[in-house]
């Protein structure tokens, strides 16, 4: 592996005083950020640029670090930079005076209080059961998704770099599953974040081993992961002991690291809503895709170019029942859970996102899923904490066979080669994907482009339609389906343009657009 120069912006210091509060403080842009652009002083190394251009992700604003002139004016006050976010622009500061005083600086565009680094009761979303090529035990969970047939055309995540933001890593150094990540040194990076040093190995416990084990797990018949040769890197961002703001500022951290050294993927088993220090706490309407900090930094990982794949929430017993931050993002790739059969756990969390987009986006095996917690055996264990990084390894695979697609054409295709596609419901989403069809979306001879051509616009729509499909407004016919298929109204357009009928209900359809050879599909709300 190269060595990279990179211009990484740090945790300064993890370990502050538990009475100081903490806030994020949000800058008013970055004033040098096009010079450093143009002199090549980015916050990205060789690798990120590389995966940027092949996939025709712009470099801007977001790969500059924070304004070191900023966060010095900080320190000169008294404060304390914990750490900063480039992609938001913002420094994580402890702070026991004012904050208006903070505001004050004329470098700041707001600030935003954060709760105290408590050490409370744990508070994790996502539980692991204790119960009890040849994938052994992971067979079935494999197999429901068609992923094996990914693993038989030889792809199986190699050259694929995967980011795995958790709890900790316990004993996965030293057990068998994991011996093939460590001598093939595809284990590219790891940092705990909360303890501030670069063992993941020694805290939090082994749900980030489980869910590594997903997706790494290469020990033939007894237990093998989704991208069993993919590369990882490791980071420690949640806190067993709390819940607090201070684990989303860590989990952008962890995924600004990740974006510098040219990940990929970021698979993120965690969730939040609930905090220890209830006026922290989140409500439901703020799942809206734009509310909550981890969400925003979700969001701008995925503006980055890499998929971020989220774990739904085991909140469906709870009063909460919902999807939790950062699956509410409209870039997040939002996973539920279903049984071995297909059928849906009913502790997976609901959609769908407070502002009605479809949430989770598909669903995979969250029940009995078999995992290597700390040992080599393995064993059934629940949570949407684990369909996720098994979607994350089959999508890595995916990619690795068509490394020059983006993330949303990615994710666009796990969606429509999923069972509930044409009927995706708040339960499973657009339901349980299909890997074995990846080729009809993706390949050079596949359908994907042709779909993926199809604008339309104003989008929700009162009736009046205007459409471009592959760059033109030429003649074209066009089918209304509703989410079952069903054609509800037809016709021509000579012109790119279109009228419904009045008497048409209002809610959600697909527009099918055909010219020649071209069809375009797309996903339209009527008002």
């Amino acid at each position: 592996m190269k060595q990279l120069t990179l211009l990484f912006t740090y945790l300064t210091s993890f370990l502050v005083s538990a009475q100081s509060p903490e806030y994020w403080v949000y800058f008013k842009g970055k004033p040098h950020a096009q010079q450093a652009i143009a002199e090549g002083r980015l916050a990205i190394g060789e690798e990120a640029l590389e995966k940027r251009f092949l996939r025709s992700v712009p470099i801007d604003a977001k790969d500059v670090a924070v304004s070191p002139e900023f966060t010095q004016e900080l320190r000169n006050m008294g404060a304390e930079v914990i750490g900063t976010s480039r992609w938001l622009n913002a420094a994580a500061v402890a702070w026991t005076g004012n904050p208006l005083d903070l505001g004050r600086l004329e470098c700041v565009r707001k600030v935003e209080p954060v709760s105290r680094w408590g050490a409370g009761s744990a508070a994790y979303s996502h539980s692991m059961g204790s119960t009890s090529l040849d994938y052994g035990s992971a067979a079935q969970q494999i197999q429901l998704l068609n992923g094996q047939s990914l693993h038989e055309d030889g792809y199986t995540g190699a050259g694929v770099r995967i980011a795995v933001l958790d709890a900790g890593f316990a004993n996965a150094n030293a057990m068998t599953t994991f011996d093939s990540m460590y001598v093939a040194q595809r284990l590219v990076d790891s940092y705990d974040f909360v303890h501030g040093d670069a063992n993941v190995y020694d805290a939090g416990g082994g749900h980030g081993t489980a869910v590594l084990s997903c997706m790494a797990a290469l020990n033939p018949d007894t237990l093998i992961g989704t991208a069993p040769h993919a590369e990882y890197a490791l980071y420690t961002t949640e806190n067993v002991f709390s819940e607090t703001r201070q684990e989303e500022y860590n989990w952008i951290f962890g995924a600004e690291r990740a974006d510098s050294i040219g990940c990929d993927i970021i698979n993120s088993s965690l969730g939040y809503y609930d905090m220890d220090d209830p006026s922290q706490s989140y409500s439901f309407s703020q799942m809206d895709g734009g509310s909550t900090v981890v969400t925003r930094g979700a969001d701008a990982a995925a503006s980055r170019g890499l998929l971020v794949v989220s774990s739904a929430g085991n909140e469906g017993f709870s009063s909460w029942q919902r999807i939790i931050a950062p699956c509410d993002g409209d870039s997040v790739f939002c996973i539920g859970g279903v049984s071995l059969t297909g059928a849906f756990a009913l502790f997976s969390s609901r959609g769908p996102s407070a502002d009605g987009r479809v949430k989770p986006n598909v669903s995979a095996v969250a029940a009995s899923v078999q995992v290597a917690n700390g040992s080599d055996v393995p064993v059934p264990a629940n949570g949407t904490s684990f369909s996720s990084p098994t979607i994350a390894g089959l999508m890595a695979c995916a990619w690795q066979k068509y490394p020059t697609k983006t993330n949303w054409e990615l994710m666009k295709a796990v969606e429509f080669i999923s069972n509930r596609y044409w009927a995706p419901d708040s339960l499973t989403g657009y339901g349980i994907p299909d890997f074995s069809r990846i080729d009809e979306l993706l390949s050079a001879e596949g359908a994907m482009i042709e779909r993926r051509s199809l604008e339309v616009f104003p989008n929700p729509s009162n009736g009046d339609i205007r459409f471009v499909l592959d760059g033109n407004e030429g003649s074209a016919s066009w089918h209304l389906m509703d989410l079952l298929g069903r054609t509800m109204q037809s016709g021509t357009s000579e012109n790119g343009r279109l009228t419904l009928s009045p008497e048409l209900p209002t809610g959600a359809y697909i527009l099918k657009v055909v010219a020649g050879e071209l069809i375009g599909f797309q996903r339209i709300q009527i008002r």
